[in-house]
C-alpha cells in the first residue's frame, strides 16, 4: 500500500532548522562554560603566581635587610671594626688573676700586699727626624711589656729580699727591682713597707705548670 505524507516540506525544513539551532545553541553554551571555567582557573593560577611573587619579593627584601644588618653588625662589632680595635687595645694581654696567683705563691710567710697594679701601654716609637728619615728602613714593631707594681708590708728586709729573688728567678718577670723599703709604725708594731716593680714581656710564650699558663706571643 502506498503511504501518503500529509506533512508539508516547509514544516519539515523548519523543524530541522530549529533542531540545528538548538544544537548549535547547546554547543555554544557548552563552549562558553568551558571558556569561563578556563578563565577562572587561569585567574586562580595568576593569583597564586602573584602571591608567590609577592612572597619571593618579601623574602628578597628580608634577605637584603638581613644582609645589610649583618654588614652593619660586622662593621660595628667585627674583627676590623673600631669597637674591636678599641677593645683589643684596652684588654689585658695577661690575665690578672693568673699573675696574682703566681705572686701569692712566691711571697714569703707573714707578707701582705696593699697594692697591685698592672699597666699595659702600647709601644709608641718616635718618628725619625733629620734629612735621612725618608731613606731609613722601618724598624720592626716593638711590643711594650706590662709593668707590674707590687706594694705591701713585710716583717723585715730579709723577707723582702727573698721575695725579690723569687720574682727575679721566675721566667714570667723581667727587670725586677726594689723601688723602696722603709720602716713604718702602726700602733705598737713595726713593719717594712716596700714597693717592687717588674715587667712582663709580651714577645714570647710562657707556661708554668700547676700555677700559671700564659701565652701571648704574636
Amino acid at each position: 500500500m502506498k503511504r501518503i505524507n500529509f506533512i508539508p516540506d516547509t514544516f519539515v525544513q523548519e523543524r530541522d532548522r530549529r533542531v540545528t539551532i538548538i544544537w548549535c545553541g547547546a554547543i555554544f553554551l557548552v563552549g562558553v562554560l568551558l571558556i569561563e571555567v578556563w578563565f577562572v582557573n587561569a585567574r586562580q593560577e595568576l593569583a597564586e603566581l602573584d602571591r608567590e611573587l609577592n612572597a619571593l619579593k618579601q623574602l628578597q627584601a628580608s634577605a637584603q635587610l638581613s644582609s645589610r644588618k649583618a654588614g652593619e653588625f660586622a662593621e660595628q662589632y667585627g674583627p676590623q671594626s673600631p669597637r674591636a680595635s678599641v677593645y683589643n687595645k684596652l684588654k689585658m694581654k695577661v690575665p690578672v688573676t693568673s699573675v696574682m696567683a703566681l705572686v701569692s705563691e712566691l711571697m714569703t710567710p707573714a707578707m701582705g700586699l696593699t697594692g697591685f697594679t698592672l699597666v699595659d701601654e702600647p709601644a709608641n716609637p718616635q718618628p725619625l727626624k733629620g734629612p735621612h728619615k725618608q731613606a731609613a728602613r722601618p724598624s720592626p714593631k716593638k711590643v711594650a711589656p706590662i709593668r707590674v707594681t707590687l706594694e705591701g708590708l713585710a716583717p723585715e728586709n730579709l723577707s723582702i729580699a727573698r721575695f725579690v729573688g723569687r720574682l727575679d728567678q721566675e721566667p714570667l718577670f723581667t727587670n725586677v727591682k726594689l723601688v723602696f723599703s722603709q720602716s713604718v709604725k702602726n700602733g705598737e708594731w713595726f713593719a717594712r713597707e716596700f714597693q717592687i716593680q717588674a715587667d712582663i714581656p709580651l714577645d714570647r710564650p710562657y707556661a708554668r705548670s700547676g700555677v700559671i699558663e700564659v701565652s701571648h706571643a704574636d
